[in-house]
């Protein structure tokens, strides 16, 4: 194989080359894939940049920045090792290969043709065409790294490239988790053991997206040093000893903005941040109709995912409903086919991207044509995270005869401001939405609840119509609805789910990426199996997000339809990919705390099961027990007391099966009866630990109670009761861990003031200072029960201090160790009447 290095880190353009060859070439690097375009490289011509490399002893592998006709052009007099290709050049494949060139086409995630699945009609369809393989795109979408391997002699290279989702996987967001190589989630041991079993033959190319070095020289370092581990890099040593000083590239701005100007510019832009998104895009709208005196200063949304641009922002406000266009309808699109350049048009001639190579028309708006502008520039805001992604444009038409104050390579510098400010603005957004999820989730306690609470919050936050929830069942072959506001309607009612794959919503859950859709009704996939409310006739703007565990597996699909339209926006009901973000942030939120309440919901189920089927076979060895305790021929033949162990056991069982609503989140419910807590609770629950005892040789006489003389009658449930003191004395006896020296236990009744005191004492190994409180959390286990293998799953004292807690009163550590003490408070009002239940304090 060979390895070759992307020039992305270089930014846009290049005043030098030679400088970035010798870094590359000194790092043993054997090939270059340029990401500037043509006229951004500090090259005259090809033939200068041929020369240049041949100098270098590097390969020219691509240009993959600049619009198709830009590419073609420069490249006449030379054949790169592949020709790369984006979504909108795919019709030229047949003349490229004419003309020599390997076409290679890179499935992007987020775009119309994201992954494997999607290309391999194009390689069915055209011999000569070959993919990239980039092994980010590759994870967000999915595929599988084997499934390439699989048809290797169709793949011309591989993009090495680390990404970490921790900003999610929404279109503006997911570039920003590209990581330094090994520092994301790609399990590079079995991408290069492929890589190396299969023995490849062609590119890999290292693409670094967000530097995070120090300096362009260490990340070159970095990326050597990381292809080294896995013995891939052919030049080992060499990479040490390099001494070369990084080139600074210089800044030749001419008629550099005034700086009370860019100042002024600076802090419309930075309190613009701080908006909604709605307010945000106008204020943006006004800085720049500010910063270049204007007729009319537009904001277009883009989404790579459709190939469309929406017109959302018009300022002056002339435009009052604007159309969604494709980005090759308009010139505009030129400005995004050059990746994030600015690109003026003289809008005085006939075809004003000509000197793009580009021949289509200015097809404005009917309003802005009467405005009669002759210039129109093009500003596109980037994804901070990834350069080919842009997110929206900005487009202004200066005042005729006023030649703006700044440069476009100023302008350009200024644009990198409000990326930031759009990313601030974002993720402000996003962090809101969580933190609203994060409280609903600590209101409500039932799946129900809480999912409807999300759903409201869905509906304010993204000022839609309708919002809907599907949810993979547990065996993960439905994607089964939830539950919707206002409402879903279903075509049959008796099949209210989707398939992997089935429809608009199954192929959210089998690509595993949000759907973003002007009009679902127009889409191929469109099954109207169901549909969310609609107020209107017409489109129905769409998004649906899929919402995953920590691994990645979609766990469900949050579904919003027909977007409230704002009265600052142009477009009516147009969800726009801000959207997405917002909603993939609440969706990704609502996972930890959906699979605890899903979890207990279940289990609370699978109780309620388990209880109906144990409660028959009880009752026929309950009655056994009673037949064979009352037969005195029975009894006098048998040595021991079995029946009473019998039904000692099956009391304790019976007492477990009524209380099994003590597992759920629902308020425990208590059957309190008049009960004397030494005869009717501590003894029996004495007499049931008998077993565990003699297992380990403990004498239950070590077991003392003494001074409940002063305890009443108390009126609490006594089954419940019961459970608590077994839960003590089995907590005690497992801990003494089979010493019976050490087992003693001394049980205290008294009264203190204004409550009752049940006091537990025993001579164990103790209770450390911190976990004071932690003990009582449902499913804590100590490290001693782990290493000691001692049974159980961290329930007792979870399930004492409920009962206690029901009862009015609580339950602590009041010694630590030498005797560990537990004190339980019960209210004096217990022995005039029940326990009356206390409402929850929000």
């Amino acid at each position: 194989m060979k390895i070759g290095f992307k020039t992305r880190i270089w930014g846009i353009n290049i005043d030098n080359i030679n400088p970035v060859l010798k870094i590359i070439t000194d790092f043993g690097f054997q090939g270059v894939e340029f990401s500037q375009r043509p006229d951004s490289l500090g090259v005259n011509n090809i033939n200068e940049l041929s020369e240049s490399l041949k100098k270098h002893n590097l390969s020219f592998l691509s240009l993959t920045c600049g619009t198709l006709i830009e590419r073609r052009n420069f490249l006449r007099a030379i054949r790169p090792e592949y020709f790369y290709l984006k979504y909108g050049d795919l019709a030229s494949i047949t003349s490229l290969a004419q003309e020599g060139f390997k076409p290679v086409f890179h499935p992007g995630v987020f775009t119309p043709i994201r992954g494997l699945s999607e290309s391999l009609p194009l390689l069915e369809n055209n011999p000569e065409l070959n993919l990239i393989c980039d092994t980010a795109h590759m994870t967000i979408a999915g595929d599988s790294f084997r499934s390439y391997m699989q048809i290797i002699d169709r793949v011309s290279a591989i993009h090495i490239k680390d990404w970490s989702p921790e900003f999610g996987r929404s279109g503006p967001r997911f570039g920003r988790g590209f990581k330094k190589l090994g520092f994301g989630v790609i399990d590079w041991d079995y991408i290069i053991g492929e890589i190396k079993e299969k023995n490849y033959e062609g590119w890999l190319v290292i693409e670094i997206e967000n530097n995070e070095e120090k300096d362009l020289l260490s990340t070159v370092r970095a990326c050597a040093e990381w292809l080294s581990t896995y013995g891939l890099f052919h030049n080992e040593n060499k990479y040490y000893i390099v001494k070369q000083p990084i080139h600074k590239i210089s800044k030749k701005y001419y008629r550099k903005c005034p700086a009370d100007i860019e100042a002024s510019f600076r802090e419309k832009i930075t309190e613009a941040s701080t908006k909604r998104p709605v307010n945000f895009y106008t204020q943006v709208a006004k800085a720049y109709s500010e910063l270049i005196p204007s007729k009319l200063v537009s904001v277009w949304t883009f989404s790579p995912s459709q190939d469309y641009l929406g017109l959302l922002i018009c300022y002056p406000p002339i435009i009052q409903t604007g159309k969604l266009r494709r980005s090759q309808d308009l010139l505009t699109g030129i400005a995004i086919d050059r990746q994030a350049v600015i690109t003026e048009f003289d809008l005085s001639i006939k075809h004003p991207g000509e000197k793009y190579g580009d021949s289509r028309e200015p097809n404005l708006p009917r309003k802005i044509q009467e405005l009669n502008p002759r210039k129109m520039i093009s500003i596109p805001i980037y994804n901070s995270g990834n350069q080919n992604y842009v997110k929206f444009v900005i487009n202004v038409f200066p005042k005729d005869d006023m030649e703006p104050s700044i440069s476009v390579n100023e302008m350009y510098k200024l644009s990198k401001a409000v990326t930031i400010a759009a990313d601030f603005m974002l993720d402000s957004v996003c962090s809101l939405a969580v933190t609203k999820v994060n409280l609903l989730a600590s209101k409500h306690f039932t799946v129900k609840e809480f999912l409807q609470s999300v759903m409201r919050l869905v509906q304010e936050t993204l000022k839609c119509e309708g919002v809907g929830i599907f949810i993979v069942n547990r065996t993960e072959d439905k994607l089964e609805y939830y539950d919707s506001i206002p409402g879903t309607n279903f075509c049959h009612e008796d099949e209210k789910y989707y398939l992997k794959g089935e429809g608009l919503t199954g192929n959210v859950w089998k690509r595993n990426e949000p759907l973003l859709t002007t009009d679902c009704l127009e889409e191929s996939e469109y099954l109207g199996k169901s549909a969310e409310f609609s107020s209107s006739p017409g489109p129905i703007g769409v998004i649906m997000v899929p919402f995953r565990t920590s691994k990645g597996i979609v766990m469900g699909i949050i579904r919003c339809n027909n977007k409230k339209s704002s009265p600052s926006f142009t477009m009516p009901n147009l969800f726009i990919d801000d959207d997405v973000a917002i909603l993939d942030s609440i969706g990704q939120a609502l996972v930890p705390h959906l699979q605890i309440l899903l979890e207990e919901s279940r289990r609370a189920k699978a109780l309620g099961k388990l209880t109906h089927e144990l409660i028959f076979p009880l009752v026929a060895i309950r009655g056994a027990a009673e037949f064979i305790i009352r037969n005195k021929e029975i009894n006098n033949i048998l040595d021991y007391d079995y029946p009473g162990d019998i039904w000692s056991w099956s009391e304790l069982m019976r007492r477990l099966l009524g209380g099994v609503d003590i597992y759920s989140y629902e308020n425990l419910s208590v059957s309190a009866s008049r009960t004397l807590l030494l005869s009717e609770v501590i003894i029996p629950a004495r007499k049931q630990v008998a077993m565990l005892a003699r297992e380990r040789g403990f004498s239950l006489k070590r077991i003392n109670y003494h001074r409940f003389e002063s305890v009443p009658a108390l009126w609490i449930d006594r089954n419940q009761f019961q459970q608590v003191v077994f839960n003590m004395l089995s907590n005690t006896i497992k801990y003494c861990f089979d010493d019976p020296e050490r087992f003693q236990v001394d049980i205290d009744g008294q009264k203190s003031g204004t409550n009752y005191l049940i006091k537990f004492q025993d001579w164990g190994p103790g209770i450390k200072e911190e976990l004071k409180e932690t003990i009582f959390i449902e499913g804590f286990r100590t490290n001693e029960a782990i290493e000691h293998n001692i049974t159980g799953q961290g329930l007792g004292l979870w399930i004492v201090r409920q009962i206690v807690e029901a009862h009015n009163g609580t339950i602590e550590v009041t010694n630590l160790k030498n005797p560990t003490e537990f004190t339980i408070r019960l209210p004096i009002e217990l022995s005039i009447r029940p326990p009356v239940k206390q409402e929850s304090q929000s």
